[in-house]
């Protein structure tokens, strides 16, 4: 006797979302550019952690609530948020963090 199809579809979903955060150019870019804007690895893992949780509760929150997003604004706040880091590598590493958080 199998697994219960909730439990198969979690699988499912998490080893996708597990091959997307790790296989996807843009959340590479993303990290690389909080690497290099941190500057130490504490910092750089702190960033990540933030960024990872905030990813997995919004994926989380809308699968849960049904919502149905628009996959082209979805690419477009994926594109500003490399751009912000980008931009924030630009112009130094920040004094005050909570922006960048």
């Amino acid at each position: 006797m199998g697994s219960p199809p909730t439990q198969r579809r979690f699988r499912s979903s998490s080893g996708l979302g597990i091959r997307h955060m790790v296989g996807g150019w843009d959340h590479l870019l993303f990290i690389a550019g909080i690497v290099v804007l941190a500057g130490a690895a504490l910092r750089a893992a702190k960033l990540i952690s933030f960024f990872v949780l905030g990813h997995s509760t919004t994926l989380l929150v809308a699968t849960l609530a049904g919502w149905r997003l628009n996959a082209d604004a979805v690419d477009v706040a994926i594109a500003i948020s490399v751009a912000y880091i980008g931009w924030r590598i630009l112009r130094g590493r920040p004094e005050e963090w909570n922006w960048t958080v």
